[in-house]
């Protein structure tokens, strides 16, 4: 170890003099560590709301409420219940307030930033006398570690209300240092409790119950069922209830299937293809560096210096760039995170019906962890270039003579290597299998094209004829660098196949999603509303039909099953326009026979891959309600709660599984959907457009056509960060091949000296370069092609019916392959510029160090 910090400090005064090798270096540490932070950061968020959306809801057991608004809950009622030994009963207010931000927050309440909500007052002193092992009790001990809900001191405390409310509503809504206010009361910021529904604060009564509020005028709202109690529990407090009260049930909660989870993978699958594009950008640049100083460290060596002291001194100085790079990489992914929060969030109630939750990042953790993340990483790369050095600093020159496959052995290579990726593939039983099924396409492509490329380029060399030497000498050139580059190559092909997938899959998408729209919305305008359309507007030339739903629990029709799943349950009509308009993935021989006899039913297919039902198999179908409890029986069915699947059907972008009940046998009043279908007859009205004015008056109504480029204006929306994505890796992708050229350009130096002495201008040396590196860009562009389509057919296929549980039609557009291939080529010649435009060609006859 002799040496060793002066050996560090001449790279250290190297990377002063060349500053743009060594910042390559951090800048692809930056990108690395930034990209991991922001995905672990934004996976942290998905995790906790999903954990928030998860947890059992605070009226997870049910409800006691009145009957009817003639005659509301007492307090006596509440009293006689729990003398009566229901002990888990807890009585609740409700009244909604709309918080706001200022002095005194009364003059607030329309602004922009105001927020209504539910404040809901809770009998604490009830609540903090049952079990910890009841939901409520744990829910709110845990957030007041322990304690009362609200201190004696804090009673009437005009520091404000002491609240609690769902993690939701705390990161949607914020003052910025200013007070808070609900309808001029002063809110103390309310402390997040995960299970509580969104859009509510909790209180204690004695907050609740205020100046012109009383218990008169505001009385209690309902009873929440603590705990978990049994059917015979229930049973008994039914039988209890006054004439006025009646107990209601919670609601069925449809399974999501594991979204939020799909989403973290998918996210840490893009992260990774960051990272190795980023560490490909590392290795190269490390490789220029080290050949840089390649005639620096022959010195050293001629010094005395041993090659174990400079191997150290180099792996000392990469170690330094990591203690600058971690830090700034974790800070820049903590900021893109903050940044994409509203979005983030807007995406998952949107798309996910979930909540996303800004995370508190730990950063001498997260610092830590990028840190030895880089190091690990480093220490990998580092052994390529270190096997470099060592053979040019070794007394024996080893011949550049490589050893060249034969054509048979490249074909069994080829056998073998697509045979294993295929088996990955076609394996693919999970969403993370699905995942590691894309890296052994990616991995296999690498293969091939470090296999074939070669091949392509010696082929290129005989098609060009002598008579155009330009052509054979820039074919020429393309297959000597066909070897020398094959980690910038692969670099590349990874990028590009990535983006060839993605935008395969997304055209793919944005079709299948298009001509799906069009075939389910059949009628010419659609109503939304708190309550079905007038029945005066119900004629011979306007018709409407109305959309009802609920919940439900389906298992298969089989004794020993124990699997049963939360459905969303709607209703469809029986007739021609109905069953025109929807699209069957797979159906029965007799499907809309056994849908119109109430045999059967249509179920989506993130339904049928689930519980992986096929049409012609038996269901049973059982306590299906609607959303405010009441039970919906089907009695005129001839066969009970069994049912058939009679069709499978796409539902893109629905995260519940789903079924379809016929309109005729499914249209529960207190179900209505807030959705119906409105039908006139053109001929009838001599082509003219009715009047629906007293629709528009009374709801929202949008014509088909409206709704269709409204739908595809938001898909267009949401994939734009996709293509932003897809544009920053080939970005990264382009600056890894711009360093492999920047150290091939070292190498030949020798080759454009006697070019140039032969008279060849400076410029024309350059776009013969410009040409090479173009050629071999197009020839891995063209292998990255058919990578990708395939690609796209695991995303379809695999990730997407693992993750999300619904697939569609695979839709290979040239143009689209076309528009990405040129694309980064466009890409990859702008970055090329630089490194070529900075190229020195003029006649240099010094010692070459060619070593």
């Amino acid at each position: 170890m002799h040496g060793l910090f002066p050996v560090l400090h001449v790279f250290l005064r190297m990377a002063l003099t060349r500053p743009w090798q060594p910042l390559l270096i951090l800048m692809a540490l930056l990108v690395a560590t930034g990209g991991l932070s922001a995905v672990w950061l934004i996976n942290e968020g998905a995790r906790q709301g999903e954990l928030a959306s998860g947890t059992p809801g605070f009226f997870a057991a049910g409800t006691v409420s009145p009957r009817s608004d003639v005659e509301s809950l007492t307090k006596q009622d509440y009293i006689r219940l729990r003398k009566q030994g229901f002990t888990g009963l807890i009585g609740i207010s409700q009244r909604d307030i709309t918080l706001s931000c200022g002095d005194t927050g009364n003059d607030r309440k329309q602004g922009k930033n105001a927020k209504t909500v539910t404040l809901t007052a809770i009998d604490e002193t009830a609540l903090m006398s049952l079990p910890d092992t009841t939901v409520q009790s744990r829910t709110f001990k845990s957030a007041s570690g322990g304690s009362v809900l609200f201190e004696p001191g804090n009673r009437g405390n005009t520091s404000g209300i002491i609240s609690y409310a769902a993690p939701g509503v705390i990161t949607g809504f914020t003052c910025d240092n200013q007070e808070l206010y609900g309808d001029g009361t002063p809110v103390r910021q309310p402390v997040s409790v995960q299970g509580l529904p969104e859009g509510i604060l909790v209180t204690g009564l004695q907050n609740f119950y205020r100046k012109e509020i009383t218990p008169d005028n505001t009385p209690l709202s309902a009873l929440i069922v603590a705990g978990d109690p049994d059917g015979q529990q229930i049973a008994q407090l039914k039988s209890a209830l006054p004439a006025h009260l009646t107990f209601i049930p919670p609601p069925v909660q449809a399974e999501t299937g594991t979204l939020s989870a799909s989403f973290r993978l998918n996210l840490q699958a893009m992260g990774m293809l960051m990272a190795v594009v980023a560490l490909f950008i590392i290795l190269n640049a490390l490789m220029l560096m080290y050949r840089a100083r390649l005639a620096t460290i022959i010195r050293l060596r001629q010094l005395g210096t041993a090659k174990q002291t400079i191997l150290i001194a180099l792996f000392a100085e990469l170690i330094l760039y990591c203690f600058i790079a971690a830090p700034a990489g974790v800070l820049c992914g903590l900021g893109l995170t903050r940044g994409l929060t509203p979005v983030l969030q807007s995406v998952f109630a949107g798309l996910f019906d979930g909540v996303f939750i800004s995370p508190s990042p730990f950063i001498v953790q997260m610092v830590l962890l990028a840190w030895l993340i880089s190091v690990i990483a480093l220490a990998i790369f580092f052994v390529i270039p270190v096997k470099q050095l060592s053979g040019a600093l070794s007394l024996r020159r080893f011949s550049e003579s490589q050893t060249t496959l034969s054509v048979a052995g490249r074909l069994f290579t080829t056998v073998i290597v697509t045979g294993i990726a295929a088996g990955f593939v076609f394996n693919a039983g999970s969403a993370l299998t699905a995942l590691v099924s894309t890296g052994a396409v990616l991995l296999s492509g690498c293969v091939l094209v470090i296999l074939w490329l070669p091949a392509l380029t010696a082929m290129v060399c005989r098609l060009v004829t002598s008579s155009m030497p330009v052509l054979s000498y820039v074919a020429a050139g393309t297959h000597r660098l066909s070897a020398k580059s094959k980690l910038a190559v692969c670099a590349f092909f990874i990028a590009l196949t990535a983006n060839t997938g993605m935008n395969v899959m997304t055209d793919s998408f944005r079709q299948a999603t298009e001509d799906w729209l069009m075939q389910r919305l059949s009628a010419p305008a659609y109503f939304y509303s708190d309550a079905p359309s007038p029945p005066e507007l119900i004629n011979d030339e306007i018709q409407t039909r109305s959309v009802y739903e609920g919940r439900g629990i389906i298992s298969l029709n089989v004794p020993s099953t124990e699997r049963r799943l939360a459905v969303s349950v709607k209703s469809f009509p029986v007739d021609d326009i109905a069953r025109k308009s929807l699209a069957l993935y797979s159906s029965a021989e007799q499907a809309w026979s056994q849908f119109r006899s109430r045999e059967g039913i249509f179920v989506n297919q993130q339904l049928a891959f689930r519980l992986n039902v096929e049409p012609g198999d038996s269901v049973v179908l059982s306590d299906i309600q609607t959303d405010d409890g009441t039970m919906v029986s089907l009695s005129d069915k001839t066969s009970g709660d069994v049912f058939l699947i009679a069709g499978i059907y796409p539902d893109y972008g629905n995260p519940e599984a789903q079924l379809l009940l016929p309109l005729t046998a499914f249209s529960p009043p207190s179900g209505y959907a807030g959705l119906s279908a409105i039908y006139y007859e053109h001929h009838a009205l001599s082509g003219q457009k009715p009047d629906l004015s007293v629709l528009a008056n009374a709801g929202s109504l949008y014509f088909t056509g409206e709704l269709i480029t409204r739908s595809m204006a938001t898909f267009d929306r949401t994939f734009v960060v996709t293509d932003a994505l897809n544009v920053a890796t080939l970005l990264v992708a382009g600056l890894a091949f711009a360093i492999s050229v920047s150290v091939l350009t070292l190498d030949l130096r020798p080759e454009m000296n006697v070019l140039r002495a032969m008279g060849v201008g400076q410029w024309r040396l350059r776009l013969v370069l410009i040409f090479q590196y173009m050629l071999l860009c197009l020839l891995a562009g063209l292998m990255a092609l058919p990578a990708g389509i395939v690609l796209a057919h695991v995303f379809i296929f695999q990730v997407n019916r693992y993750a999300f549980y619904w697939v569609y039609p695979l839709n290979v557009s040239v143009d689209v392959l076309l528009s990405g291939l040129m694309l980064s080529m466009a890409v990859v010649f702008i970055i090329l510029l630089l490194p070529l435009g900075k190229m020195n060609a003029k006649v240099d006859l010094r010692q070459e160090e060619g070593l």
